[in-house]
């Protein structure tokens, strides 16, 4: 049987985690277009610094600091991203319904 190199298999789990992160960004941004080129970012910074050997759960969690980060960077402002515009939408604690 063939065995991956480590630094193949670190990017194997990577690129299987990628799916959560881009969950995880389309849930922030709520656009389908931002949300893959956010996600692409995530996927150039984080999947070349990746350890050998490192478990599966430090990359999920490398992965989603670095999507923190990459999130960070657009800020909670309206930022004009190639065609179309990127819009952070933060989350609200429901309102209570007045009788």
């Amino acid at each position: 049987m063939l065995q991956l190199p480590t630094s193949a298999r670190a990017t194997d789990i990577a690129l299987d985690e990628l799916e959560l992160v881009y969950a995880f960004i389309y849930a922030r941004v709520g656009n389908r277009a931002d949300t893959e080129d956010l996600t692409q970012q995530v996927a150039l910074k984080a999947i070349p610094r990746l350890r050998e050997g490192a478990p599966a759960s430090a990359i999920r969690g490398y992965l989603f600091a670095t999507a923190r980060s990459v999130l960070g960077a657009i800020g909670p402002f309206l930022v004009l991203a190639g065609i179309g515009f990127l819009v952070w939408r933060r989350r609200r604690a429901p309102q209570p319904k007045h009788a």
